[in-house]
């Protein structure tokens, strides 16, 4: 006997504020502009592809395993107070990293194109910029002229997302994220965000020349990016965040309870469905 199903009404506790809207860009509009954005970004593709040789690591690992190994040995002898016992060979001057890696695989070192100087690419790096931008930006309402002028930190113009057909908890804090960051500076035009069609990372990655690309956050006043940034401002409207001036109003609004009507297949215990198949035979 085939399973009953069951519906069930479900309540949860939402938001009384008024949800955020992300950006709506049509499909032709999403489409010219990733081609524009691929244009800007494949000259990095093109140099990594002619300097940079794709690693496996193993170098790099031998290197840190020896800092390492000397690190703990001018430790242990300090302690002692024989500093000058250990050779100028045995003295770790650094960590080593991907680009002592890149220099000791002899690799010519080319000048990287400028546009690289103003991306930010990957979920964490942009996601980090925008928090650092957001943070100054609330520090400046707490306390004006707080800020330090001799650390600029540039704004971001615009932050490309990969598609996605149903709402994400990936990407869900980047509209406010973008918000309060264009705040940091209020005589520059506030953060787009872009949501790119279906097919954008594996066209991003190729333009990059890397496995995988996640979130590519373009600077202002990047080189050879004018025009596109202009249009992007153009088509795409600002953020709205209506809950910032519904907060402000100091206005109580009670909690919102939504209920939410759910279907469940029940299956029928052991017992019934013996007794079942008996009385079907009778």
């Amino acid at each position: 006997m085939a399973n009953e199903r069951k519906s069930k009404i479900m309540f949860k506790v939402d938001s009384p504020y008024t949800r955020i809207k992300w950006p709506a860009i049509s499909p032709g509009d999403q489409s010219k502009i990733l081609d524009m954005l691929c244009d800007l970004l494949s000259p990095i593709g093109q140099y990594r592809e002619q300097y940079v040789v794709p690693s496996k690591r193993k170098r790099l690992e031998k290197q840190m395993k020896e800092w390492k190994r000397k690190q703990d040995r001018v430790s242990t002898v300090t302690e002692r107070g024989f500093l000058s016992d250990v050779p100028a060979t045995e003295l770790p001057i650094k960590a080593p990293s991907g680009e002592d890696l890149l220099q000791d695989q002899g690799c010519v070192r080319n000048k990287m194109p400028d546009i690289n100087c103003f991306l930010k690419v990957g979920f964490n790096s942009t996601t980090r910029h925008l928090e650092e931008l957001a943070r100054r930006s609330a520090s400046l309402k707490d306390e004006p002229g707080s800020g330090n002028p001799s650390v600029q930190l540039k704004t971001l113009a615009v932050v490309f997302i990969p598609s996605f057909e149903k709402p994400s908890i990936m990407y869900s804090h980047l509209p406010l994220l973008a918000k309060t960051a264009s705040q940091a500076s209020p005589s520059m035009s506030a953060t787009r965000v872009v949501i790119l069609p279906k097919g954008a990372e594996e066209r991003l990655s190729a333009a990059l020349a890397i496995p995988r690309v996640g979130l590519v956050g373009l600077l202002n006043e990047a080189p050879n990016a004018a025009s596109m940034v202009e249009f992007i401002r153009y088509i795409v409207p600002d953020i709205a965040i209506p809950w910032f001036k519904e907060a402000a109003e100091g206005v109580y609004l009670p909690v919102a309870i939504k209920e939410v009507q759910k279907t469940a297949s029940v299956e029928m215990p052991a017992t019934h469905k013996r007794s079942s198949q008996r009385a079907g035979n009778k």
